[in-house]
């Protein structure tokens, strides 16, 4: 299964998008930009694959509801501080744009498989 780069609905408008949006295809990677940040809306979007999926989001408050997901990761853009675990991988980038080279799985490698 391929993984699957979920956007928040705050990112939908973001400067970045575009540039990851063209980084992600010439990748073969899918993204989904989301309505709303749920477990249930996670779990759909991801689908079969949500184990190998990151969000992407400005919220904090999205990581417990990544890790009830079962996602691979969160990337929190603008945000300072420590990468994590917390049950879900839990990593910083200073823009949307750039928010990929801060998805590295556990095991390291790339993201997207």
């Amino acid at each position: 299964m391929s993984a699957t780069l979920l956007v928040a609905p705050e990112l939908a408008g973001d400067a970045g998008l575009p540039d990851l949006q063209d980084r992600l295809r010439v990748r073969g990677a899918a993204h989904v930009i989301l309505d709303a940040v749920t477990a249930r809306s996670l779990l759909r979007a991801a689908g079969a694959s949500a184990a190998q999926s990151w969000l992407v989001s400005r919220d904090p408050a999205v990581v417990p509801t990544a890790a009830t997901a079962g996602l691979a990761g969160v990337v929190l853009i603008g945000l300072g501080g420590e990468d994590r675990d917390d049950g879900v991988l839990v990593r910083h980038s200073p823009d949307l744009a750039s928010a990929t080279i801060a998805m590295v799985p556990r095991g390291g490698g790339c993201w997207h498989g």
